[in-house]
């Protein structure tokens, strides 16, 4: 169906940023009849990512407290909320109308990390509300979304592109 990439620089403030992401088609070019996607991303500081040789040692508090999180640490974690996306293209015609639907499912890469949402079966306004946690360290200067159409009739289900 389409993609989209967004540099990680752009999320450097430690803020939320939500915002509306056009698809491009596979040769790349920006067109309304793709889609678009809505995001949310947030780098943060999550201390379940710290390995006890990292962690900083107080040699007066126990051995296993859990570490403070948040802004006085640097973030070692990209947050992803993959919110809902409109307008997709039609994959699957229906051959007794006009009409048709698509089955989207979107596989968000980090470096050499992947994930990949729920497939919303025959939907074009599809609602994910799907969070994806990404470790800092893998120095991915690039985040990069795919929407397909799943088919289950393609080899090993794998999704098929458009």
């Amino acid at each position: 169906m389409g993609m989209f990439s967004c540099p990680l620089s752009d999320f450097s403030d430690r803020q939320e940023h939500r915002q509306w992401y056009p698809l491009c088609a596979a040769d790349g070019t920006e067109s309304s009849d793709v889609g678009h996607v809505l995001l949310a991303f947030k780098w943060v500081h999550n201390p379940k990512r710290i390995s006890p040789v990292d962690a900083p040692v107080d040699f007066g508090a126990p051995a296993f407290e859990a570490v403070d999180s948040d802004r006085d640490r640097p973030p070692n974690e990209l947050r992803l909320l993959l919110i809902r996306a409109h307008g997709l293209k039609v994959m699957d015609k229906n051959m007794f109308s006009k009409g048709g639907s698509s089955d989207p499912l979107v596989t968000v890469q980090l470096g050499d990390a992947k994930q990949k949402s729920t497939v919303k079966k025959k939907s074009l306004e599809p609602e994910y509300n799907e969070e994806f946690k990404f470790p800092a360290k893998n120095g991915a200067a690039v985040v990069t979304f795919q929407v397909d159409d799943y088919d289950l009739g393609s080899a090993n289900g794998e999704p098929l592109r458009a």
